[in-house]
């Protein structure tokens, strides 16, 4: 019986978010405008983002005895997240995983991980869920950890999985720079997969415009892979100009007709070949905070895979998931409910439809 719909797999981090003035400066001081502590950790939330969206969700991790495990923990609750497998390392000198979160208002960060409880979480803890959790559950969503002994439980536990079960992963940077035979048993076992555009071409080795070449190559080498989802982020949309689709030599399958100064928000490239991209629009408003903005995509394109979705419909909803996100300070105070997707896919614009 699969009761579970999707179970998270990654760091826990609270994310320590600190408003700067500009964070391009060199050789100088920052002063802190504004802080903030708020629940993180790119796997944790996507999963609070499918929990708020209506799924049914559990989580692997590990916390520390702290106030700031306490944080996580009630962040949790208020989407109903199953955490019977989150374990608390209880111990005077572990605490709870930390990001220091630099932001500027232009949305530039600068991240720096303090592991803490994360690099305590350790096979024993893994077989647990392994046993008791996976076989009741629909996808495992993993995300990194910046400590090789969790590299190696996920790489383990992939090995050990049942065929049946989906597999979504966003490497991120801290797995992309080890290389792809580090990380092989996991990307071998992926039915879905999450990159930015320096990410994909870094661990297929292209350059950085040949983003969608990568993405094909990736498919190659990793034959299970049913699509590789690559965000372009914030300020970093890909304009179109005249022709490009033909220069790209890749057979976009949806309805747009791109017009000279349209922008990409993201592409998918699906095994059989077929690619999609979605347009931005400005149905939202004013940019808050672009934390957590790819783990809110990853959501709502999971959502769409897990409620039976095409898989331009399931780029479509991690648009607007993301576009939801951005709105407020934090990763997860934006997130919409279900209710609330649902309005802004009937309001998609009609130029912006996607086939």
């Amino acid at each position: 019986m699969t009761d579970i719909d999707v179970i998270g797999f990654g760091a826990l981090n609270v994310d320590r978010l600190i408003k700067v003035d500009n964070l391009q400066s060199k050789d100088t001081e920052l002063v802190a405008r504004e802080e903030n502590f708020t629940p993180g950790g790119s796997a944790a939330n996507s999963i609070y983002a499918l929990g708020k969206l209506g799924l049914c969700t559990a989580y692997m991790g590990a916390l520390g005895n702290d106030s700031l495990g306490s944080l996580m923990i009630n962040s949790f609750k208020e989407v109903k997240v199953n955490q019977d497998w989150i374990v608390i390392k209880d111990s005077e000198n572990i605490s709870t995983g930390e990001a220091l979160c630099l932001i500027d208002d232009t949305g530039r960060r600068l991240i720096i991980l303090r592991s803490g409880a994360n690099r305590q979480y350790c096979w024993l803890d893994a077989e647990f869920a392994l046993h008791s959790l996976i076989p009741r559950s629909r996808l495992l969503h993993l995300t990194s950890f910046a400590d090789d002994e969790q590299l190696d439980v996920q790489n383990n536990l992939v090995k050990q999985i049942h065929d049946s079960l989906l597999v979504t992963c966003v490497p991120g940077a801290p797995y992309v720079k080890r290389g792809r035979l580090r990380i092989w048993p996991i990307l071998e076992r992926c039915d879905y997969v999450f990159f930015n555009r320096e990410e994909i071409t870094g661990l297929m080795e292209y350059s950085k415009d040949d983003y969608l070449k990568a993405a094909t190559s990736f498919i190659y080498h990793f034959p299970r892979c049913r699509a590789v989802v690559i965000t372009l982020g914030q300020g970093k949309t890909e304009k179109i100009e005249d022709n490009e689709s033909r220069q790209l030599k890749f057979p976009f399958i949806d309805t747009i007709s791109p017009k000279n100064g349209d922008h990409i928000s993201s592409f998918v490239v699906e095994k059989d070949g077929n690619s999609h991209k979605v347009l931005s629009n400005d149905l939202y408003g004013k940019v808050q905070d672009t934390t957590g903005a790819g783990d809110a995509y990853t959501a709502g394109f999971i959502f769409g895979i897990l409620t039976g979705q095409t898989i331009p419909l399931c780029a479509r909803m991690g648009y607007i998931v993301a576009q939801y996100s951005i709105l407020s300070v934090g990763a997860r105070n934006g997130l919409p409910e279900r209710m609330q997707l649902q309005h802004k896919l009937e309001e998609w614009p009609a130029n912006l439809d996607i086939t």
